[in-house]
């Protein structure tokens, strides 16, 4: 299923709990290797099968946009039929089309969900680093922005995992799968203390050196 990013059959559980993925923008049905890697060991992770939930990326979807520059922040379009600036988003039945709908109200409409179904958005923020300065810093993405933002005004949930990495040193690696529980382990104390904490949740994810975990 497209890379193994999305179970297509989400759409079809109204009791599904849907995870909402927010990664790098890309108009191709691709993603960057480090958030491919971390939506694969994602739904590999026991807890998140053995509680059914169900995973959509958006990267997974051939888009379309009334932004002409796609991810420009002060564009109004926030995702709703009020805002978004696309004459016709050709709606069918109010869900989604690939290609035809504008991608900020294919996203809102996915949050939308798993607000109703008490899911939350992880947004995988990636390290980048500076060659030439030698230092680097976690980035999230122009369009990653604009999904944090429709996701506070839709009351959704967010989980923001942070690539590992050593500051100091400069030193940087893909998620793994400690990392992924990392998460997890942040989204059972969620739903233990029965959904009650709205703020967003950061989660500095460890880098592994020598059998050692650095923060």
């Amino acid at each position: 299923i497209k890379a193994g990013l999305w179970d297509e059959n989400h759409d079809t559980n109204e009791n599904t709990v849907l995870i909402v993925l927010s990664t790098r923008f890309s108009l191709a049905k691709t993603s960057t290797p480090i958030a491919t890697q971390f939506a694969i060991l994602l739904k590999k992770n026991d807890y998140i099968k053995e509680q059914n939930f169900r995973v959509y990326s958006p990267n997974t979807w051939m888009k379309n946009s009334c932004d002409k520059k796609w991810t420009t922040f002060t564009h109004p379009c926030r995702g709703g039929l009020d805002t978004c600036q696309m004459i016709d988003n050709k709606l069918i039945g109010g869900v989604p089309q690939e290609h035809e709908t504008c991608w900020r109200v294919s996203f809102r409409y996915q949050l939308q969900k798993a607000m109703e179904r008490k899911g939350f958005m992880i947004q995988v923020v990636e390290y980048y680093k500076d060659k030439v300065e030698d230092t680097g810093k976690h980035i999230p993405g122009d369009g990653q922005t604009i999904e944090t933002d429709m996701a506070k005004l839709v009351g959704c949930k967010v989980f923001r995992a942070y690539q590992p990495c050593v500051k100091s040193e400069n030193w940087v690696q893909n998620f793994d799968e400690y990392n992924v529980n990392e998460v997890v382990f942040k989204v059972k104390e969620w739903y233990d203390s029965d959904c009650q904490d709205m703020e967003n949740c950061n989660i500095e994810c460890k880098y592994l050196h020598s059998d050692v975990r650095y923060e």
